[in-house]
């Protein structure tokens, strides 16, 4: 017995020493993917804005004034510099420290450049560059996780449509037609080059993939979603704290086979078989489980309590 007990247990650790030895196989990858991935991502990064230093800011007067009127309209008013860049076909921001307005050099008119400077401007009054910096950091951490591509995806079409939000606050129903042409206008001029990682294009994607996310940014422009009221919000608030708080009420533990090494054994142990002994009490009131060898062993009022809830152990009486 105690033989087979030992052999158990060195086969119960070998099988474990495998198991901790594949796990650190696939963190040893996890570590040098992620590690990788944020190298490629830095190092895409900075060959994008040493490219972009090679450019000087915008002189154009027109675009100066539109900018500096966008400026003093917002309710906050972070340094942001203006440039014109040859290299890229949509209009984009760029830079966490050093904040820049990336234009294309194309034909604009006042209104088309209004509205894009305004939207690339909200985009820095609301801190969008440093989420997406955060978010594409956690990308490259759980490279492996198709999840994460997709939270970036939405997030990236959430980011646009909060900046089109703040943008057109307070437009007329003209205004906002106007916008959506301005998009749309920008959606033809995109030839579908890649992006920055972290840059805030007007479009999230290339021309080809662009169009379902314009279509329902153009949707939320024209016909804005009512903000909820209060009430609405308190009470979603409170649902929401309700099951965070609930979801400590119930503890989810597999379910196993307690170890060998944890089972009391020895000399004056035995396995107890509930269908051969029964519960005998004398006219005193004591109780005794009684063996099949006869052998009466004294039961207290706690053991009694755990009994009576086992229907299956017979109590006789003296």
């Amino acid at each position: 017995g105690e033989k087979a007990s030992e052999l158990l247990r060195t086969i119960g650790l070998s099988d474990i020493d495998s198991v901790w030895m594949i796990r650190k196989v696939f963190i040893m990858i996890w570590i040098l993917g992620s590690v990788a991935a944020l190298l490629l991502f830095l190092f895409r990064y900075l060959a994008v804005t040493r490219k972009i230093s090679r450019y000087g800011t915008c002189t154009d007067e027109k675009l100066a004034r539109i900018f500096s009127q966008v400026r003093s309209e917002a309710a906050r008013h972070p340094e942001v510099v203006l440039y014109t860049c040859p290299d890229i076909r949509v209009p984009m921001g760029l830079g966490i420290l050093h904040k820049r307005i990336l234009l294309p050099n194309l034909d604009y008119t006042d209104e088309q450049a209004y509205y894009i400077l305004k939207h690339e401007y909200a985009h820095f009054c609301r801190h969008d560059l440093a989420v997406k910096l955060w978010l594409r950091v956690f990308c490259c951490i759980f490279w492996w996780n198709p999840a994460v591509y997709i939270l970036k995806r939405d997030v990236d079409g959430l980011i646009e449509m909060k900046a089109d939000a703040l943008t057109t606050s307070g437009f007329s129903k003209q205004e906002r037609l106007s916008y959506a042409q301005c998009m749309a206008w920008i959606l033809a001029q995109s030839t579908g080059s890649p992006f920055p990682a972290v840059s805030t294009p007007l479009l999230n994607e290339s021309a080809k993939g662009a169009h379902g996310d314009i279509i329902e940014r153009v949707k939320l422009v024209l016909w804005p979603a009512k903000k909820p009221g209060k009430l609405c919000q308190g009470m979603v608030f409170t649902l929401a704290l309700l099951l965070f708080l609930a979801s400590y009420a119930v503890v989810i533990q597999p379910s196993y086979e307690p170890p060998i090494e944890d089972i009391c054994t020895g000399k004056y142990v035995q396995e107890i078989d509930l269908s051969e002994v029964y519960i005998f009490r004398e006219k005193s009131g004591k109780y005794f489980m009684v063996f099949p060898d006869g052998y009466r062993y004294p039961l207290d009022e706690s053991a009694m309590k755990l009994f009576r809830e086992i229907e299956d152990i017979p109590i006789q009486e003296e």
